[in-house]
């Protein structure tokens, strides 16, 4: 089955990692950190492997470059077979298998990082990375097959990935404990409020606030809950945190005081995967079912 792609040179693992490489770059440039003898080899590797296919694979765009339909075909091939062969690789050589694992920093640190035993544990010979990435950044990767395993909203998957249900994000106020002695569960408008800006809580969370007949004083604007956690912790400001947070900060001298608009800024979780990359890769499906069975989620 393979001889007529075997009877023409142009095709080979090498060339196919430089084109996966400068895919993932947008640059040929880049891809070879500025080196002008490598920038030849790998312009002259993607003309090689156009030949072969008798297509364009890249296409200029500025000072970089973007793949074609075709281009984006065969780096996601190329990914599948890679993926393959590297498992296969570490198998043999009883090395660990990685699995990557993308999801927001909040939800990594109070919903996976805790589970990360008894995933390991049920895993075996695994080597996990957890990425804390946007959730755009999330769904993309997913769709070029350079992740193994996200965790999202259920409202942001693409056509094309394959979802599982995970959890529900609930939120609640976090307030110093030295405050909350002091009965100022009733004042919380008037105190100075630390809020993650986040991609959509943010706005979504002032307009349920609003509806609800509530204006808060949003005093830090933070890039993610963890920052409204440890600004919560200082004993200076309020935050909205989800209550997975809850365990950990009550250890650090905070209190949670849930309001019933918040309900209406609750996300459900899923998690995610491509089907492709999983076919490839039978440690994707077992994590999957392994962390969509774990309790405490």
């Amino acid at each position: 089955m393979s001889e007529p792609l075997l009877a023409r040179r142009g095709l080979s693992l090498d060339r196919l990692e430089t084109f996966c490489r400068v895919a993932e770059s947008g640059s040929i440039v880049k891809a070879a950190n500025q080196d002008p003898v490598r920038q030849s080899l790998y312009s002259r590797q993607i003309r090689e492997l156009e030949e072969f296919f008798g297509t364009a694979l890249i296409e200029r765009d500025g000072r970089g470059i973007k793949l074609t339909t075709a281009g984006k075909r065969l780096a996601q091939l190329a990914r599948e077979q890679f993926a393959a062969l590297r498992d296969f690789q570490q198998e043999v050589a009883r090395q660990p298998v990685t699995l990557s694992i993308g999801s927001g920093n909040s939800v990594l640190e109070w919903v996976v990082t805790p589970q990360l035993p008894q995933l390991c544990q049920r895993l075996g010979n695994v080597e996990i990375s957890l990425l804390n990435l946007r959730t755009r950044q999330i769904v993309r990767d997913l769709q070029d097959l350079r992740l193994d395993v996200g965790i999202i909203r259920k409202d942001a998957v693409t056509k094309g990935l394959k979802t599982v249900s995970f959890t529900k994000l609930t939120y609640a106020f976090f307030i110093p404990a030295s405050w909350a002695r002091k009965g100022v569960q009733q004042q919380l408008q008037s105190l100075p409020l630390a809020l993650a800006a986040g991609e959509s809580f943010q706005p979504q969370f002032l307009t349920a606030a609003a509806n609800a007949g509530f204006t808060f004083r949003v005093v830090v604007q933070c890039s993610s809950f963890s920052q409204a956690a440890e600004l919560a912790v200082s004993g200076k400001f309020i935050a909205v945190l989800p209550v997975v947070a809850n365990d950990r900060l009550r250890k650090l001298g905070c209190v949670s005081v849930q309001i019933p608009f918040l309900e209406k800024c609750a996300r459900e979780l899923v998690l995610a995967w491509h089907p492709r990359l999983s076919a490839m890769r039978p440690i994707i499906p077992t994590a999957i079912d392994t962390l969509s069975a774990l309790p405490g989620r």
